[in-house]
């Protein structure tokens, strides 16, 4: 591993998340419950692909949805 250049190497992440993300548990004052329905999976999917590197985080770009399967086509 010496051996190699670090500064050469990028690496590709990526990461997704629902946009309407909810606190799991709420707060209220002492002594007082805190009761609220909260949405869960509502909206979309966003999943952000970023390029790592040596010098920091590079090139980054959000996609609405999985980037699972094969892209689709124009028809």
């Amino acid at each position: 591993m010496r051996l190699l250049d670090l500064k050469r190497f990028v690496f590709v992440d990526e990461c997704s998340t629902n946009i309407a993300l909810t606190r799991l548990y709420a707060r209220a004052p002492k002594g007082e419950r805190a009761y609220r329905e909260a949405p869960r999976n509502w909206g979309k999917n966003v999943t952000l692909i970023a390029s790592l590197s040596a010098e920091g985080v590079g090139a980054t770009m959000s996609v609405e949805g999985a980037t699972d399967g094969a892209p689709s086509r124009p028809t």
